[in-house]
């Protein structure tokens, strides 16, 4: 959960089913956000960042390591999650980043 610093009543959940969901008025009524494309099926939502500058900015971290998929996945709205962009760019998967017993 991410409540906006910026926007009162402005606050994003992200859940273990991959959605997200956005309130703008503390709660009172939600909107259903579904899965960005390129962001698979069962993957959930790990970290959810609402912008320290920015209203209507989140960033979205989702997680597959449970289907032997450890690549990132990482999502950014600047409009309160009406539209995304993945801003995964290059990044390894968390695979890559797991030290061998050599260097532990």
């Amino acid at each position: 959960m991410a409540e906006s610093p910026v926007k009162e009543g402005l606050i994003y959940v992200g859940t273990d089913d991959g959605l997200v969901q956005v309130t703008e008025d503390g709660g009172k009524h939600w909107t259903r956000i579904d899965k960005p494309a390129g962001v698979p099926e069962n993957a959930y939502v790990q970290r959810i960042v609402a912008s320290q500058q920015d209203a209507g900015t989140v960033y979205v971290a989702y997680e597959n390591h449970q289907n032997g998929d450890f690549k990132p996945y990482l999502i950014k709205s600047t409009d309160a999650g009406k539209t995304w962009v993945n801003i995964s760019g290059n990044l390894r998967s968390a695979a890559a980043f797991t030290p061998s017993p050599k260097t532990r």
